[in-house]
């Protein structure tokens, strides 16, 4: 649709009063546009109005004939008596320049949230590498670090003290006696077993 400016409200509005008042404009009954002497006259009128007969058109809430003198608008009685009581062309107006001013507020908002992220993408270009070089530095250090306490265990586990290895091989050797005892028992044992069998 056509932006309209407050002239043309005011002109469009008063077109449309006049038709519902009157029943059909004519271009005797609305006052010159131009500040000439010629800017009477029917057909200087016309010309005059063109823009407005024709937005009117557009919106369709008048019936307009045109003919070479000027030209005739009637008003189409329900849907321009609806228009008119509904704030008319004033309301249109009103809403474009809301319209207008969400626009400009959302690219207000729009253009600064650009500009702060074109100064953090600034910011994150030149600390990236810094940081992921700390990234990488902590990484590597913290695999070393496990590593040297997997190794550092093993070594502990295997690293036995000498009064440890002292009492273990004193268990070991009193096992073994142990065991030798127990077991040349049990030979005199089933030495004799296997000859009552016999």
């Amino acid at each position: 649709m056509e932006t309209l400016t407050e002239k043309d409200v005011e002109i469009l509005d008063f077109i449309l009063k006049t038709a519902i008042q009157k029943g059909a404009v004519f271009p005797d009954d609305l006052p010159p546009l131009s500040g000439s002497f010629l800017g009477k006259a029917k057909e200087v009128k016309s010309k005059d109005y063109a823009y407005y007969l024709d937005l009117l058109k557009l919106y369709g809430i008048v019936e307009i004939e045109k003919n070479l003198s000027g030209f005739k608008i009637s008003p189409i009685h329900i849907k321009t008596n609806n228009f008119y009581n509904q704030g008319g062309f004033k309301a249109i107006y009103d809403k474009q320049q809301f319209d207008l001013k969400r626009k400009q507020e959302f690219d207000d908002i729009s253009f600064r949230k650009l500009k702060s992220d074109a100064k953090l993408s600034k910011w994150q270009v030149k600390t990236f590498w810094w940081i992921f070089a700390l990234a990488c530095f902590g990484g590597l250090y913290s695999i070393y670090d496990l590593t040297n306490k997997i190794i550092s265990k093993k070594q502990d586990q295997e690293i036995l003290t000498k009064p440890q290895m002292e009492l273990e091989l004193s268990k070991l050797r009193t096992l073994i006696l142990d065991h030798k005892k127990i077991d040349s028992v049990d030979i005199d044992k089933i030495n004799k077993d296997t000859l009552k069998k016999k």
